[in-house]
């Protein structure tokens, strides 16, 4: 028999003369390690072997077993754990759903802008805006989207929609978010137009474009 094989014929029968020693006690017996690294129990200990006294004691009864499983807090603990876990993975669900949304009506508000045959820009939010009416206080031509940017915005939103209006996000709210993004954009407009008003007011060569704002104005901001 090879070396390896020896030691584990000997790990094995060192288990098994230890479990039937310690199964058959329930008192003080003696261990001790032999010179092949075995240990022993026994109920004296032999003579000249360096050996301790242990206490072994009985395995429990299914009698204790039953009743430490009907005590143990183990199942309240794990159906706590379940709850948490479900309440995080609702907590992420509802967020992906959100960014979804916000995505959704961003999409369909540029869309809507780009749909309109006027100058479009980007604003400050990253939102596209149509151009109603060109300032004449402030050179705006740098911000307009040529027809090629256009085409790729279109492109690039349409796609947008594609992936983030679907049937996990609630149509009602995406609506609802349109409108409230509409009118505060519609807001902004009307502070803007009156402040451009103002100033053609005080500079009389705009008299055609003023009584077009000021038409448009009314009709939108009153």
């Amino acid at each position: 028999m090879s070396y390896s094989g020896a030691t584990q014929l000997t790990a094995y029968l060192c288990g098994v003369f230890a479990i039937v020693f310690v199964d058959v006690a329930n008192a003080e017996m003696c261990k001790w390690i032999d010179e092949d690294g075995c240990v022993h129990y026994a109920e004296t200990c032999p003579e000249g072997v360096e050996s301790i006294r242990v206490e072994i004691l009985a395995p429990p009864t299914q009698e204790q077993v039953d009743e430490a499983n009907r005590s143990t807090p183990e199942l309240p603990a794990l159906q706590s754990g379940k709850e948490e876990l479900s309440a995080e993975s609702t907590v992420l669900s509802t967020f992906k759903i959100n960014q979804m949304t916000d995505r959704c009506i961003k999409a369909r508000l540029n869309l809507e802008a780009l749909s309109q045959s006027l100058p479009v820009y980007y604003d400050k939010l990253g939102q596209l805006q149509a151009e109603y009416h060109q300032s004449v206080q402030f050179d705006r031509s740098g911000s307009y989207l040529n027809a090629d940017m256009v085409k790729r915005a279109n492109e690039h939103w349409t796609l947008v929609e594609k992936d983030n209006c679907t049937v996990a996000v609630s149509r009602s709210k995406v609506n609802r978010g349109i409108r409230q993004k509409q009118k505060e954009h519609q807001q902004q407009l009307c502070d803007f137009w009156r402040t451009e008003l103002e100033y053609m007011e005080r500079n009389k060569s705009f008299h055609d474009k003023r009584l077009d704002l000021k038409t448009m104005f009314n009709a939108k901001c009153k």
